[in-house]
């Protein structure tokens, strides 16, 4: 299954064939590089807030995207399934023994940096940027 977000918009009648294991190997070919990991593999190209928020985007365009994935009559919304849902759990898991992508988030300012950059502000002639 060739599922490609960055596309144009995926036709609804394909979107009612998607099933949790094609989400799943998308997700892990995003994750991990490959679609099939072995277990115990670092993921090495997305943290789990990066598929959380896939995931959250994808579902949002779901047929029946309030109903869970019910496995019997292969119906629902398949970004809810267990599986999908566990393996963005083992991406946490890994993210927590600070194995697998590097967060990118920035840190906060000190509070020399922040008197440095309202001095700079203030020192302006700009009343904008000034005040």
């Amino acid at each position: 299954t060739n599922l490609k977000v960055d596309d144009d918009a995926i036709p609804h009648d394909r979107l009612k064939t998607l099933t949790p294991s094609d989400l799943l190997r998308w997700f892990r070919h995003k994750t991990f590089g490959i679609e099939n990991p072995i277990d115990g593999i670092t993921p090495i190209y997305a943290r789990s807030t990066s598929l959380l928020h896939w995931k959250k985007h994808l579902s949002f365009f779901m047929p029946n995207n309030h109903h869970p994935w019910n496995e019997i009559t292969n119906s629902g919304n398949p970004t809810r399934s267990k599986e999908l849902i566990q393996l963005i759990k083992q991406v946490k898991k890994r993210e927590v023994r600070g194995q697998g992508v590097p967060s990118q988030a920035r840190r906060p300012l000190e509070e020399a940096e922040f008197r440095s950059a309202m001095a700079v502000a203030h020192a302006s002639e700009n009343n904008l940027t000034r005040y």
